[in-house]
Parts: C-alpha cells; structure tokens; sequence
C-alpha cells in the first residue's frame, strides 16, 4: 500500500525506482496498462539504465503485441 502511494506523492521523482517496481506488480497482476504507465515513468526518469534499457524493451514488446497504444517518446 506505500508503494503505491510513492508515485503519487510530490516527491515522487526522486524515487524513479518505485516506477519500476510498481510497474512489476502491475505486471504481476496483468495489469498492462498501469504496468505500461508506470515503466513509461522510470523510463523517462532514468532512461540509460540497465533496467531503463530492459523497460524499453518491454514496452516495445507490448506495443508489438497491440497490448499498448505507442508514444511518441518511445519510438
């Protein structure tokens, strides 16, 4: 349940990892949109990573998929 509140809390950006796991307990629960959401977040925050270049990755795959629509940040 505090995981959940970090991402919405005004501080949220200095703490881009919460992004990444909530995006995995997201995912857990195939919850792709909010898992997409969340990834799309940390991707943006920390987006040269080791898990910025995994999360590009899979956002690629969903958006290959049709489960996601696809920005125009990630093309």
């Amino acid at each position: 349940e505090s995981l959940r509140a970090i991402p919405a809390s005004p501080g949220a950006g200095r703490y881009p990892r919460t992004n990444f796991m909530m995006a995995n307990v997201y995912g857990q629960g195939r919850d792709i949109k909010n898992a997409a959401r969340e990834l799309r977040r940390y991707v943006k925050l920390e987006p040269n990573s080791r898990a910025g270049k995994a999360s590009k990755k899979q956002l690629a795959e969903w958006e290959a998929q049709g489960l996601i629509k696809k920005f125009p940040e990630h093309p």
